[in-house]
């Protein structure tokens, strides 16, 4: 089996799998506020699950074929995660506002996720290489 298709296969397991938890929480705590702290725990250690299963892909295969946006993908889901728990931990008021904050959170992430899936398909359809885009500076001495 190729390592490319391992590392895909544990990477879409672990996301199946943090999707199922955050159900599972969901149902169990009933979207209280500690429900609410460990979505975002689990969301924010799955984005850097990524970024770090993506980094270990790369070294181990030894050439770059990660698309060109799902770095930034995984980077800005996490962010904005970790904002909405310091925006609840500092602001407060999730007794009241609960379902703003979840949309904030949940909405934001799947439509970070949508539009960075787009983002590739565009790049890959104008025949773009994945590679992302940067110069060497080859006039060092």
């Amino acid at each position: 089996m190729d390592k490319k298709k391992i590392f895909l296969g544990i990477e879409l397991l672990v996301d199946i799998l943090a999707i199922v938890a955050i159900i599972v929480l969901a149902i169990v705590l009933k979207l209280d506020i500690n429900f609410y702290y460990s979505s975002l725990g689990i969301i924010m250690g799955l984005g850097l699950f990524n970024l770090i299963a993506i980094m270990i892909e790369e070294m181990v295969i030894k050439e770059y074929q990660a698309q060109r946006f799902t770095i930034a993908m995984h980077a800005f889901y996490t962010v904005l995660n970790v904002g909405a728990y310091y925006l609840v931990k500092y602001v407060g008021g999730y007794e009241v506002y609960n379902y703003l904050y979840l949309i904030l959170s949940f909405v934001g992430t799947i439509l970070i996720v949508v539009m960075f899936m787009i983002f590739n398909y565009h790049s890959k359809k104008d025949g773009n290489d994945n590679k992302p885009k940067f110069r060497v500076n080859n006039n060092r001495k």
